[in-house]
C-alpha cells in the first residue's frame, strides 16, 4: 500500500472508483450496449438486405431490358413479315386487277369490232341501196326515149343484178 501512497493515490478511493466503474459498466452493458448492439445488428442486417435487394433489382432490370429487347425484336420481325405479306398481297391484287382490266379491255375491243362490222354492213347495205336508186334513176333518164318493152327488159335485167 505504500506504493499507492508514494504515488499519491488513496487505495480506498481507488477501490471506490473501481466499484463505481464496474457498476456503471454493468448497467451500461445490460441496458444500453446490448440494445445499441442489437440496434446496430438490425441496421447491419437491414443494410445487407437493401444491398441484396439492390442486386436483385439490378438483375431484374437487366432481365427486363433483355426481355424488352427480345419482344421488340420479335415485334420487328412480325412487322416485317406482315409488311412482306401485305406487299405480296398487294402485288397479287395488282396483278388480278391488271388481268381484269385486260379482260375488260379485250371485251370492249371485241364488242367495238362487232359494232364496227355491223356498222360497216349497215353502211354497205345503205350505200348499195342508194347506188341502186341512183342507177335506176340514171337508167330511167337514159332509156326514157326507148319503147316500153325494151325499158321493161332493161329494168328487169338491172333488178336481177342488184337482187344478187
Amino acid at each position: 500500500m505504500e506504493i499507492f501512497e508514494k504515488l499519491g493515490v488513496d487505495p480506498i478511493l481507488l477501490i471506490g472508483y473501481l466499484v463505481n466503474f464496474l457498476i456503471i459498466y454493468y448497467v451500461l452493458n445490460r441496458f444500453v450496449f446490448k440494445k445499441a448492439l442489437a440496434n446496430m445488428d438490425q441496421r447491419k442486417k437491414l443494410t445487407e438486405d437493401l444491398v441484396n435487394n439492390s442486386t436483385k433489382t439490378q438483375q431484374a432490370l437487366v432481365d427486363a431490358k433483355k426481355e424488352f429487347e427480345d419482344i421488340v425484336a420479335k415485334a420487328n420481325a412480325q412487322a416485317m413479315e406482315i409488311i412482306g405479306k401485305a406487299d405480296e398481297s398487294a402485288k397479287m391484287v395488282s396483278e388480278e386487277i391488271k388481268k381484269k382490266a385486260s379482260a375488260q379491255a379485250d371485251d370492249i375491243m371485241a364488242k367495238a369490232k362487232i359494232e364496227i362490222e355491223q356498222e360497216q354492213i349497215s353502211i354497205k347495205q345503205s350505200l348499195e341501196k342508194q347506188i341502186g336508186i341512183l342507177v335506176i334513176e340514171t337508167v330511167e333518164k337514159v332509156i326514157g326515149d326507148l319503147p316500153e318493152d325494151q325499158k321493161k327488159k332493161i329494168m328487169s335485167n338491172i333488178d336481177s343484178k342488184f337482187a344478187k
